[in-house]
Formats: C-alpha cells, structure tokens, sequence
C-alpha cells in the first residue's frame, strides 16, 4: 500500500510539474533561443532570452518576438515606431514623425531603406521593426515582413534588457 501511494505521489508531482511548466510558458514567460545574427550587436546568435508574454503595450526601443505568416517564422526585431507613427529612411537615417529616431544605433547606417524609402503611415495596430544589424536583418523594410500587426507580437523580451 505505501509502494503505491509513493508512485501515485511522484506521479502527482511530475503532472503537476509539467502542467505549471505548460502553463507558465504558454501563457506567461517564455526561454527563447535566439537564432541569427540579426540582432547583433545587442543579442547574438543562439542566445537564450526570456519573453513577457503577458506585455501588451510597446514602446520605442522594445525588443519583441512576433510570428511572421509569410516566412513561416518566429521573428525578434526592435520595435521603431508605434502605430498611427510616419516612418522614413532617408540617407541612412530613421525618420519617426519627420525626426531623426533615438532608437537608431548611432554608430550604423542604414544602406538599404527597403519599403520606408518612401513614408509609411502605420495604421492603429501596426508596429514597425528593424533588427540592430542593419545590413543583415530581415524586417519591416522588406515587403515579405512589413508592418507588424499588434496581433502577431507573442511578448518583448525582458531578461537579458537590451541597450
């Protein structure tokens, strides 16, 4: 009878265990791998992180994890300019509402504007985002991407902070 308790008990324990696991990273926080060079200089690649998954007001400067239906990807970018914003990239520069963006790195340049080459209004649930390695990134300046639906952000990224 106590062999049997005993299994039950370790068999309580191990549901309990994976359903909090389940649950926490399903609806809560979320161990991410980073995986890319994309994010460079600030996350590298295969760098775990940890996602807020509960967050649902983003700011500038914000890294994020949202889901791209065009790529069949999982993607993680800095969030740039916020919905109802004007964004531009003009000789190498982001432009937020006709000033130049603090969230820029200001040591890089952006040679390549992609779609923001000309400006671009985000609409009320849109978000626009680059990843730090310009040169090498895949974002919202390529059409495959584009602006990022509210909808598709999954949590930002809160351990490591990001600069």
């Amino acid at each position: 009878m106590k062999s049997y308790i005993k299994t039950h008990r370790y068999l309580f324990i191990f549901i309990f265990t994976v359903t909090l696991t389940y649950s926490l990273s399903r609806y809560y926080i979320q161990f991410t791998l980073i995986q890319g060079d994309s994010m460079l200089p600030t996350y590298h690649n295969m760098q775990l992180v940890i996602t807020d998954k509960l967050r649902t007001d983003f700011t500038y400067g914000d890294v994020i994890i949202f889901t791209s239906e065009n790529l069949h990807a999982t993607l993680v970018k800095r969030v740039v300019a916020l919905p109802g914003d004007t964004v531009e990239i003009q000789n190498g520069i982001l432009f937020v509402n006709n000033i130049p963006s603090k969230t820029q790195l200001k040591e890089y340049k952006i040679s390549n504007p992609g779609i923001a080459i000309t400006p671009i209004i985000l609409s009320n649930d849109e978000y626009f985002v680059l990843g730090d390695n310009y040169e090498f990134s895949k974002d919202s300046r390529y059409l495959e991407i584009g602006c990022i639906k509210k909808s598709a952000i999954l949590g930002k990224i809160i351990f490591p902070k990001n600069s």
